[in-house]
C-alpha cells in the first residue's frame, strides 16, 4: 500500500479529519468487538443505515452483529433505512439471521430489493423510509470549496466511454473536471482529503455532477444540482425506490434533461415526515 502512491497518505488525513468531526458532532462510545459487552446499559438499539444488511458486503464481508447476534433479548431494537445492497431474498445467509430480524421491534429499510429481502426472510411488516440524510438540514455545516465553474465526478471506476462522455460535456461547457474521494487521472482536480462538510461543499458548488454513487446522487439531489447518475449494476438495486418516489428515473441517467426541483423538494419533504413519523412511533411503541 506504501509504495503504490501518495492515496495512503491522502486517506490516512482524512481519517483524522473524520475523528475530528465525529468528536465535535457525534459523541460516541468506545469501540469494541463485543457488542454484548459494548449493548449492556441500552434499553433500546437503532440498526441501520446503508449496507450493513448486505449479506456480501465486499469491504466488511458477513457480519452477524449487524443483525442484532449478541444483542441481549431484553434489549429493544429497531431498523431505521439499512439496506440490504446487491444481496436478495434467495440469498441462503439471511437464514442465518432469520432468528435476529424476527426479533425485531420494528423493521424499516430504504429500497425496494431490501424490503422483499426482509418481508420475504421474516414474513413481518417493513416500512420504506428515507436515507437518514433527508431528515437533516446541512446548509450551517456546508464548506464551499476553493474552487469555481467546475463539473464534479464522485465515483471510482468508469469505463473509457463515460470518461470520454464527461470529459466532452466540460469541454463543451468550458468548465474544469473536478474529483472527490477517489483519484481519476484525466480530471483536472482530484480532492481526497476532505472531510464530510466539505465534500457537501463540493457538491453543492459544482455546475454538474456525474456519480454511480448512492450519496453521491441523493446529496446532489439535497442540493438541487443538475447531474447525471451513471449507472452502476452493483449498485442499482440501492436507487431503485428513491428514483420511482421522486419520479425521476426516466430523467436523472439522461444530462439533457432538467430535474424539476420543484416537485422534488415537495416530495423531499413529504417524505422526511414519512421518516420522522416512523422513528417517533416505532421508538415511543417500543419503549412505552
Amino acid at each position: 500500500i506504501l509504495k503504490k502512491d501518495l492515496r495512503f497518505y491522502s486517506n490516512f488525513r482524512k481519517i483524522l479529519k473524520f475523528r475530528r468531526l465525529q468528536k465535535q458532532h457525534l459523541p460516541m462510545g468506545n469501540f469494541s468487538f463485543d457488542i454484548k459487552k459494548n449493548t449492556v446499559s441500552y434499553d433500546l438499539i437503532l440498526f441501520g443505515s446503508d449496507e450493513v444488511w448486505n449479506v456480501n458486503n465486499g469491504f466488511f464481508g458477513f457480519n452477524s452483529a449487524y443483525f442484532g447476534a449478541g444483542v441481549s433479548p431484553s434489549i429493544h431494537r429497531v431498523a431505521y433505512a439499512p439496506s440490504c445492497g446487491s444481496s436478495n431474498a434467495g440469498d441462503h445467509k439471511f437464514d442465518w439471521v432469520r432468528e435476529e430480524l424476527c426479533a425485531f421491534d420494528a423493521l424499516s429499510v430504504r429500497d425496494l430489493n431490501s424490503y422483499d429481502a426482509i418481508h420475504t426472510v421474516t414474513g413481518k411488516e417493513v416500512a420504506l423510509v428515507p436515507d437518514p440524510t433527508l431528515l437533516v438540514d446541512f446548509e450551517e455545516e456546508v464548506v464551499a470549496p476553493n474552487v469555481s465553474d467546475y463539473v464534479l465526478v464522485y465515483s471510482d471506476k468508469l469505463p473509457d466511454s463515460e470518461v470520454d462522455r464527461i470529459k466532452q460535456f466540460a469541454v463543451d461547457r468550458e468548465k474544469r473536471i473536478v474529483s472527490i474521494g477517489f483519484t481519476h487521472d484525466w480530471c483536472d482536480e482530484n480532492h481526497i482529503n476532505i472531510d464530510p462538510f466539505e465534500w457537501m461543499g463540493f457538491i453543492k458548488n459544482a455546475d454538474f455532477v456525474f456519480t454511480t454513487m448512492f450519496h453521491g446522487t441523493l446529496f446532489s439531489l439535497i442540493f438541487n444540482r443538475q447531474m447525471c447518475l451513471l449507472a452502476d449494476s452493483y449498485r442499482t438495486n440501492k436507487f431503485s425506490y428513491m428514483l420511482k418516489y421522486f419520479r425521476i428515473e426516466n430523467c436523472i441517467f439522461d444530462q439533457k434533461i432538467d430535474i424539476d426541483y420543484e416537485q422534488f423538494n415537495k416530495r423531499k419533504a413529504e417524505f422526511r415526515k414519512v421518516g420522522l413519523s416512523y422513528l417517533r412511533s416505532s421508538i415511543n411503541e417500543t419503549l412505552y
